[in-house]
């Protein structure tokens, strides 16, 4: 399923996301922008996959992870790769805090964790702490896309950058999770 469904996904093949592992050529360069500025190939995907543009399920592998989440309430994977995934998230009735359609924050939170879980993608990794901020509001009726990439791993512990985006390209979430990966499941034993 297309990101974002009921849009038609573009015909043409998706860009080239920059370097592969071990790949030594240089990374892809942030493109001029009509005012000037550029914008990074991390920032080409997030419009494009936000826009509807791309059919990133096809090759998207498996979660070997949170197999049994609500994708309705925490979001729906569209893109997995090793250290990266993203996560689309439709705001519905359902997560309205008030009579405005204000969207709560646990339920953008819950899609930017199951984005950071499916960047580790091991399939017992659990959460220990993280940093967020919310930085715009969201209401019921708009689409998410969270993408998450592992910033940095020691061991079993993983620092995990996610991002959320509403489809008009603002950011309206960024955090830092701090996620483990224990020798056996959590509630084992208990």
């Amino acid at each position: 399923m297309p990101c974002f469904a009921g849009r038609t996904p573009r015909s043409d093949p998706p860009r080239a996301r920059g370097r592969e592992e071990g790949d030594s050529r240089r990374p892809a360069r942030a493109r001029q922008r009509r005012d000037g500025s550029r914008r990074s190939s991390h920032h080409r995907q997030v419009h494009d996959v936000l826009r509807g543009g791309l059919n990133v399920t096809e090759n998207t592998p498996t979660p070997r992870t949170h197999l049994a989440i609500d994708a309705d309430l925490c979001g729906r994977p569209v893109a997995i790769a090793p250290g990266r995934s993203t996560v689309e998230l439709l705001l519905t009735e359902c997560m309205k805090a008030d009579a405005h359609g204000l969207v709560h924050g646990g339920f953008i939170f819950g899609a930017a964790d199951f984005a950071a879980m499916l960047a580790v993608n091991e399939p017992m990794v659990v959460l220990g702490s993280a940093q967020v901020g919310f930085l715009k509001p969201s209401r019921v009726g708009e689409r998410l896309c969270f993408v998450a990439k592992v910033a940095g791993s020691k061991g079993r512990r993983h620092e995990v950058e996610v991002h959320g985006t509403n489809a008009a390209g603002e950011t309206v979430f960024s955090g830092t999770f701090k996620c483990v990966v224990p020798d056996s499941h959590v509630l084992e034993g208990s």
